[in-house]
């Protein structure tokens, strides 16, 4: 999974390592549906079939880069409102006769309301329905993390994600007018690797790698519908152990 958003903001590890289950981390307004919709397109038409799901349809969908129609030919979209509906739509991965490449879940807060019991229950159901094809559904998940969880046990949500999800990309808003991102991979045993990314006013990304050796690139992706954001966010993840 984290080989896949690397493909996606480049460059490439000469040798991709284990396909941990991958959580997308970051406050509002740091792009974490671009960055989904990025590596669900990344590798143009020849690429995996993807299944997004999320509880309401993003404000963009990226173009492909090289060989964009038959790229977004690749992408499935589905909205389950509810976490009843996605609980439907995730019992029916196992039943279709040719079971989607990649498995992409956008919003997590919006199912799990920040209470542990359904954050458990809902990273169990993503794992099962992931591993229910052989060889197992890549997948990645997104959740906006808020200045202080609204519910009041919400701050045990992270770690019991974390039980789960033991790869994780972190998003940092650094400019709140240009939608400037700094983007964190961390894996397990393994070096974090780096980017910055900025959202183009037209829906494009531009990317450049921490350490010098970006792509350049300004593939059509799109924001998340927040905006710029504020870092409040990042203040949760550091005092549970992130960043």
């Amino acid at each position: 999974m984290a080989a896949i958003l690397e493909q996606a903001l480049g460059p490439e590890r000469a040798e991709p390592g284990p396909t941990w289950p991958l959580l997308v981390l970051g406050p509002v307004g740091s792009g974490r549906t671009a960055l989904l919709l990025r590596a669900a397109l990344a590798g143009g038409g020849d690429g995996p079939r993807v299944l997004y799901m999320a509880p309401t349809a993003p404000t963009r969908i990226p173009n492909g880069g090289g060989g964009e129609h038959r790229a977004l030919q690749r992408l499935e979209l589905r909205y389950p409102p509810t976490l009843a509906a996605l609980t439907q739509e995730l019992a029916a991965m196992a039943t279709r006769a040719r079971p989607p490449g990649l498995l992409l879940v956008d919003g997590l807060e919006h199912y799990i309301q920040w209470r542990p019991n359904a954050a458990a229950r809902l990273a169990a159901m993503l794992l099962e329905a992931s591993r229910a094809s052989h060889p197992p559904t890549p997948l990645i998940a997104s959740l906006c993390l808020p200045p202080v969880p609204p519910h009041p046990t919400g701050h045990h949500v992270l770690p019991i994600l974390r039980r789960y999800f033991l790869a994780e990309c972190h998003l940092r808003p650094t400019d709140g007018t240009h939608m400037g991102v700094e983007v964190c991979l961390i894996q397990p045993g393994g070096a974090s690797r780096g980017w910055r990314v900025r959202f183009g006013d037209q829906g494009g990304i531009s990317v450049m790698a921490r350490d010098g050796d970006g792509d350049g690139s300004d593939g059509g992706g799109g924001g998340d519908g927040d905006g710029g954001g504020s870092l409040g966010g990042d203040v949760m993840l550091r005092s549970l152990g992130g960043w």
